[in-house]
């Protein structure tokens, strides 16, 4: 009994011990576990600032293809009046000259291109 009476003295002396061991071993882990965080922060950081130069250039690409289909819209619509303004001049000068009508069709008379004089009959 002399060995338990000897570790029961120790204990009562070294009581404190486990208790420093403990907030050691509290403070290390804390500390690792604290240096985790923030290199996974650093890099969450940086794949954020990766995420928004990417969605920066996207934009810039967005605004560089509406300005392109605005250019050519507008062009296809140039074209298109410019087009519509040569049919009205077709329109006027074929108004102006003799015209296949539908009673020409319908009696018979071919169609001349020769805008100068009346269309002849085919008979």
């Amino acid at each position: 009994m002399g060995t338990l009476n000897a570790l029961t003295e120790w204990v009562k002396h070294m009581w404190p011990l486990p208790l420093v061991l403990a907030v050691v071993v509290r403070a290390v882990i804390g500390y690792l576990v604290n240096r985790r965080a923030a290199l996974d922060r650093h890099k969450l950081g940086l794949e954020i600032a990766r995420l928004q130069g990417d969605a920066d250039r996207a934009e810039r690409e967005r605004i560089k293809l509406e300005l392109e289909l605005w250019k050519l819209t507008a062009a296809t619509e140039r074209r298109q009046s410019g087009s519509t303004v040569g049919w009205q001049h077709i329109d006027a000068a074929h108004r102006d000259g003799p015209s296949l009508g539908v009673d020409d069709a319908a009696s018979g008379r071919t169609y001349t291109s020769d805008c100068s004089g009346p269309p002849s009959p085919s008979k």
